[in-house]
Order: C-alpha cells, then structure tokens, then sequence
C-alpha cells in the first residue's frame, strides 16, 4: 500500500498554499467569463506565426479528458528557424511526440509537391478522387495523407465534442423545426414564445437564402451572429432546474475546429518563409518533463484563512468569512485538510523553460485556454523579465495548480516573491466579487433570476477595462504588465522583412541581412544587454462563451424541463 501523502501546516508565502485557499472561490465562478485574443486588427501575416503554434497544441490532444498541450518555440542562433518546445500537463505521452513529429515529416513533403509545382490545390477545397479527377496530383495526396493523419489521431476528442450534452439532439431538432413547416402552421404545437421564436429563424433563413445568391459577403452571418451574441454575454441565466442552455453556435464551432486547425498547419507548406522557420530537421521539437510534484496535505485552521483574509483588508460583515469557510469545506471541526501539488500546467512548464533562454518566442500555443492562475503567472513573468509572454488567452476559473521551478534559481525566487504579492490582490478582489455575487443571490429567489454578473474571480483584468488601464505599469510588480491577452505580437529587439513582406528579426551580431519570419517576433533571452523588448498590448476581445444560449433552443429546453 502506497504511504500517505505527507501532511504540514499553511504556509502563506507559499504559492501553491494560497491556491488552495482561492479554491473556495470557486462556486462563484459558474460565469467562466473567456478572455481571448484573436488579434483581428492586426495585419493576416503578424498573426499566422502564433496561431500555427496554437494549432499544433490543439491537433496533439487525443485523450477524452484531462490532455492539455502547449507548444513554444526558441529561435536559433541567427533568429530564422524555430525549435518547438512541447510540454502536457503531465509527463509527454510517447504518441504525442510520435505524432507531432509525423505531422512535421508530412509538411515538408506537401512543402516539395508544392515546390515541384506539380499541382496547386486551395487549402480551403475538398479533395475527392471522381471520374473527371480519377487520380491525384502529388499536392492532393500529401494533403489528404496529411488530413487523414490528423483526423484520424484526434477522432475520440472530436467525438466527444460532438457528442458532449447530446447537443447535437439539440442542434437536429432545432434545425428540423427550421427548416419544416411554417410557424404560421404550427399553432398548438408550440408555445406562443415558441412560435415567435421559430418564425425569426425562418425569415432570418429565407433572407440568407435569397441574398447568398447576390453577394457572398452574406456568408459572414455566422461570424456578426456570434459577436452580436457575445456583446450579450454578461447575462447569465440561472435556473435551479435546467441544465446548461444549449449554445448551438459554440457546439457547430468546436465539431469544425479540427478542420480549421489541419489548414492553418496545411498553410506552412505553401509559405516559403514558415516552411524555412518551422520545417527544419537541423532543429527537431524539444519535450519537455513535466513530472507532477509529489503531493501534499495541508492542515487549515478556520484561524488560519482568516489571517489571510485580514492581511488583504478583508472585513468580516454579517458572517461572511463564516460562509466563505464553508464553501472551502470547513463544517463543524475547526480543521480543515487541503491536497496540493496539482500538476505543473503545460504553458507555465514552457515558459519556465523559456524565460531562462537565448532567443525565445513570445508567443506560447496552448491546446485550450489557460486558467486564472496561469494567467497570473504569465503576467509576474513579463513584469519582472521584461519580456512579452502571453497565450491566447485565458478565464477566470481556479484548478489545481502547482508553481514551476525556473532553473536559474535566483530569478524563480524573485518570481515566487513576485506571485505571492499578486495573489494576495487578486485574493481581495475575488472577495469583492464573491460578496457581490453571494448578496445579489441572498436578496432574489435564484431560481427565478438572471444575474447581470460584472466578473468572477478576478485574476485577470475585467473585460470593460481600457486598453491603458491592463498595460500601463502594474501597480504593485513595478514593471509592465502587457497583459496575457496581448494581441498575438510576437516581439523582437530588431526588425526586417523578407520577400513576402512578413516582418523579420535579426539576431545580435548578424550581418543586418533581414531575417525570414511570419510575424514571429523573437526576445533575446535573459542576459541580453542590448534594448529593451517593444511590445505592443492590445485590447482583448470577448468570444462568445459558454452563458451564450440559442433562444429557441433554451426556449424548447424549458418546456421539457
């Protein structure tokens, strides 16, 4: 029989204690409020370099549940190619690397049908052998072995996706009301609401219908559909006796996401500059460890989360501390055992390994978005490095979490010093949300309310906040904090360009020639002597997120339930 895990007192400085702590915020974190940074108003060439890295991640997970991939980069010497640094949250299963490293070998022999030019097929066409086709050119059939290769690896997560909730049930019955009879004869058969509904979707389906035909810019309806629908996202319903509302949007967008990621991968072997940067064989992926730390018990007294509380000015009014005990777990014993030692998660491992070296890339891809506390990591890395990193973005829920180790131990020690200050604030503005939210549900019956939800727990900056307000100095780092929803902009210390009008970098000591690069711009490392890093924050924009709902469909939900 295995020993226990060993058990020892709080520890406040200790991060990974005070995550335990922000544990029992977590009932008020149902808003999961995403944060994510599409980069649109940047220029198509910037933003391809970062999102080919989050396609990467993505296309690597196959496990069901619980498999999170994250993907960096380093530069090499003269900044022009790119060695990928691959971690999961847990040590790097062999397939993983077996397929990423298949996918590679699959791009450079696209990249050389291309360059033969024995054909050239649109990455956005569908390749089928037909009696006026009966064979492919050499182009088709590396895309379709390469289409195969990673629809085939990621089958099981796909399917889950499609099958999670049965929304796709939701989506055929919605769909078949849609396109069936009229509403004007359905009277009787749905409620008035209903009908109002039903009769919308058909005219706004008929409208598309005639004016696809005259301009293709109708095609974007999806598109002002979803961002119409995300302005309306601070809105959450909250019904005790219905499960979630039913986001057909949401669902339609991660069944296809798959196929969006194969052809932003597919595009590296038709461009000249990303075949170059990221098809090397003289620089092959790097995998990291990723051991999960050695678990622990930690005893809590109700004393103890107390003086945490009061160290971040928190004021006990009408019990409230009393409650917040109780959501952390704590009943009628005055002590309460917290497990810690969660797993290193994959994005903080890479940047872990990043912060220490020469020439990283700035923008790390991850598999999905990152959490609350990643978030806050990633910011103390750029205040007290100096350096740019960010993923594409983050919400606002708490995991269990362990702090990384950074090899150079005297910069780790700053940042753990560094991460304790900011979980300390971000800690007293969780409480602020977690009394707003508790009063509003104490003063109305929650089961016949919908709660204008101005944040939850607020590791990340809120959604309305100007763009000066997340990138001017951080008040209590003293450094600059871009934000971990920057814009996508990788950043380097000197800029060029190369023959696709794709900006560049040049490593120190070159020879000015600019530099191949696709919006990939690329730090120094630390130690570097000369400039600082210029980075440019952009304001996150909101994705539609899990409390946007399909009115029909939430409509026909209620009357089953």
């Amino acid at each position: 029989m295995a020993d226990p895990p060993p058990s020892s007192s709080l520890h406040t400085t200790n991060p990974d204690h005070l995550v335990a702590i922000l544990q029992g915020f977590i009932n008020v974190n149902t808003p999961k409020r995403r944060r994510e940074s599409e980069g649109r108003h940047l220029k198509s060439l910037e933003r391809r370099g970062g999102k080919i890295l989050d396609s990467l991640a993505y296309v690597m997970v196959s496990d069901k549940d619980k498999q999170v991939v994250a993907v960096g980069a380093f530069a090499d010497g003269k900044g022009d190619r790119m060695r990928l640094v691959v971690s999961e949250n847990g040590r790097t299963e062999d397939k993983t690397q077996a397929h990423l490293v298949e996918i590679l070998g699959r791009l450079r022999k696209l990249s050389l049908a291309y360059a033969d030019k024995t054909g050239s097929t649109p990455l956005d066409t569908f390749v089928f052998e037909t009696p006026d086709a009966p064979q492919f050119t050499e182009p088709e059939s590396q895309l379709v072995a390469l289409e195969g290769l990673i629809l085939h690896y990621a089958w099981k997560k796909n399917a889950q996706r499609f099958w999670k909730r049965s929304q796709h049930l939701e989506f055929i019955e919605v769909a078949a009301d849609v396109l069936g009879k009229p509403a004007s004869e359905r009277v009787g058969e749905r409620t008035p609401t209903e009908l109002g509904l039903l009769r919308t979707l058909q005219s706004g389906l008929l409208t598309l219908r005639q004016s696809i035909d005259k301009t293709r810019g109708e095609c974007d309806l999806a598109d002002r559909i979803r961002r119409g629908w995300a302005d309306d996202n601070t809105t959450v319903p909250d019904n005790a006796l219905l499960g979630k509302a039913p986001d057909v949007l949401r669902w339609l967008s991660k069944s296809t996401a798959l196929c969006d990621h194969f052809l932003r991968i597919a595009s590296v072997a038709k461009s000249s500059a990303l075949t170059y940067m990221f098809l090397s064989e003289q620089t092959p992926p790097l995998f990291l460890a990723n051991p999960r730390p050695n678990a622990a018990i930690i005893s809590i007294s109700r004393q103890d989360v107390r003086q945490v509380l009061e160290a971040v000015q928190v004021e006990d009014d009408n019990g409230e501390i009393e409650e917040f005990l109780r959501n952390m777990g704590f009943k009628a014993g005055d002590q309460l055992e917290l497990a810690v030692g969660g797993p290193i998660h994959c994005e903080c491992n890479v940047l872990a390994a990043l912060c220490t070296g020469e020439r990283p890339v700035h923008y790390i891809g991850v598999s999905k978005l990152s959490c609350a506390v990643c978030d806050a990591y990633f910011a103390v890395i750029r205040a007290v490095t100096d350096e740019p990193f960010h993923t594409k973005g983050s919400h606002d829920q708490t995991t269990n979490w362990s702090c990384p180790t950074i090899t150079n131990l005297s910069l780790d020690a700053l940042v753990r010093e560094e991460f304790y200050k900011r979980l300390l604030k971000k800690l007293k503005e969780g409480w602020s949300t977690y009394n707003e939210v508790r009063r509003a549900s104490q003063s109305t019956d929650v089961s016949h309310i919908s709660v204008k939800v101005k944040g939850s727990l607020s590791l990340t900056a809120p959604d309305d906040l100007e763009l000066d307000q997340v990138s001017a100095k951080d008040d209590d780092l003293g450094g600059r904090d871009r934000g971990n929803n920057d814009s996508g902009r990788i950043t380097s210390h000197t800029r060029g360009t190369c023959g696709d009008g794709i900006r560049g970098v040049r490593g120190r000591g070159n020879s000015g020639e600019p530099s191949r690069g696709d919006g990939l711009r690329v730090g120094r490392g630390r130690g570097s002597s000369n400039g600082d890093s210029a980075a440019t924050a952009n304001s996150p924009s909101s994705a539609a997120g899990p409390g946007s709902t399909t009115p029909y469909a939430d409509a026909l939900r209620k009357r089953r339930s």
